[in-house]
């Protein structure tokens, strides 16, 4: 090493302490200039590692994260919104972004808004499901119309289709757990306990140990997936 010299790569605590993780690039010495740059594609590329060691972006992205919702809300009138088919989420979702792009005062010259979704989602006729809440920003769910179907069963005699949708929902690595307890909490857990084989647990603690099961990553802490730009 020499003066002047970067260190590029990852640090992680433990037990106090900061260490190396993976592997580390010696770069040579940087204008304030390159640095800014380095620091900025960081958050480009790999926000939520920068968030480690950034607390003031963390919290700004965090509160972005918070106003997105807050609009997803406005917008809708709800957190949770369904849409029948996958032509009307798209068309829904860019007028919602497009109405984004007015409260922002985005310049003018900003190119035309471009949202568009495979072909799979496009066709999709069984419900598309959309959840926004503070800490994630948005996820979506298929074939919602079998999950609510499954869930309006309330365990019994449900069919090939609702059984796979609630599996599905409970063991699908990108809902979280506050999508699951959304739901849960309009149309009940009985299903989902009948199909894990506890419905003679108590239902709270039931349904948390499928989601910790299954959703384990939610439970650890985690970094917003927004990158930040002009940092």
């Amino acid at each position: 090493l020499s003066a002047g010299m970067v260190v590029f790569g990852s640090l992680v605590p433990w037990r106090g302490e900061w260490y190396w993780a993976g592997a580390q690039r010696m770069l040579q010495p940087r204008t304030e200039a390159e640095l800014g740059t380095l620091r900025e594609s960081m958050f480009k590329s790999s926000a939520p590692i920068a968030f480690r060691y950034c607390p003031a972006e963390l919290e700004k992205a965090r509160g972005i994260a918070r106003d997105y919702h807050g609009q997803f809300v406005a917008h809708y009138g709800n957190d949770l919104v369904v849409f029948p088919d996958g032509n009307a989420y798209a068309a829904s979702e860019k007028a919602r972004m497009l109405r984004q792009r007015e409260l922002m005062n985005a310049p003018a010259e900003l190119p035309e808004l471009s949202f568009n979704l495979p072909s799979h989602i496009l066709k999709h006729q069984g419900g598309i499901a959309l959840f926004s809440y503070p800490e994630e920003g948005c996820e979506s769910f298929m074939f919602f119309e079998h999950l609510l179907s499954g869930l309006r069963k309330k365990g019994h005699r449900m069919n090939e289709g609702e059984i796979e949708s609630v599996r599905n929902f409970m063991e699908e690595a990108d809902i979280s757990p506050s999508f699951v307890h959304r739901v849960v909490r309009e149309h009940g857990p009985e299903s989902i306990l009948s199909l894990y084989g506890l419905s003679d647990v108590p239902p709270a603690a039931a349904l948390e140990m499928i989601l910790r099961r299954h959703k384990g990553h939610f439970y650890r802490k985690r970094y917003p997936a927004l990158s930040l730009v002009n940092v």
